[in-house]
């Protein structure tokens, strides 16, 4: 007599169904892990893109701060002081609006006899005060005469010095005379624009 007996056991649901959502969760997967692939790809590329940029904004700094040196250097030369002071003292004076190279020049203008005639002025600093560099020519009696004397005895004036002397050329009238002299101002207030304008 034989007995049968059947061990096996009925199929669940999801094992009878394997073989329909298998390729669909395959599918799935692969499509995310394309994607992911994707963003991942993306972000590498928008990395070297900021990397890149990063990169050219460091040497561009770089060059930038080696130009601050160069002229930070240039800048500390003696020369370049020097300019900055006589800048700054000008630009002090005219803020308080007590300068004018016009009404300075009046002031020098009235100085001068009849036969000279102002061929340059410079405007300069010192501790005590402002002082002016002056170019004239004329005879030698009006300009080393009479206007150094009219100079010398001027109260807003001290301090007059000679700094070079010439005679006219062989072509030139025997008595003329280019003469260039420095002195102090020491007027109570510079000339200003007002002056200039009041002068007929």
């Amino acid at each position: 007599m034989r007995i049968r007996v059947n061990l096996a056991q009925p199929e669940k649901w999801s094992e009878r169904t394997v073989y329909l959502w298998a390729p669909v969760l395959i599918l799935a997967g692969s499509a995310l892990l394309a994607y992911l692939l994707f963003l991942a790809g993306r972000q590498f590329a928008e990395y070297r893109k900021v990397d890149r940029t990063v990169t050219r904004y460091e040497a561009e700094v770089h060059e930038t701060q080696v130009q601050e040196v160069r002229l930070t250097s240039l800048l500390r030369q003696p020369s370049a002081l020097k300019l900055y002071a006589q800048i700054n003292f000008l630009n002090a004076l005219i803020e308080q609006k007590k300068l004018s190279l016009s009404g300075l020049t009046l002031e020098v203008a009235k100085l001068l006899p009849s036969q000279v005639r102002i061929t340059g002025l410079a405007l300069g600093e010192t501790t005590k005060g402002p002082v002016i560099e002056i170019s004239v020519e004329g005879t030698v009696n009006q300009v080393t005469g009479a206007f150094l004397n009219n100079l010398e005895a001027s109260p807003d004036f001290e301090g007059v010095t000679v700094i070079d002397q010439s005679f006219a050329a062989e072509n030139q009238p025997t008595n003329l005379v280019s003469l260039t002299c420095s002195a102090r101002y020491i007027g109570k207030t510079l000339p200003g624009p007002e002056a200039a304008k009041a002068e007929p």
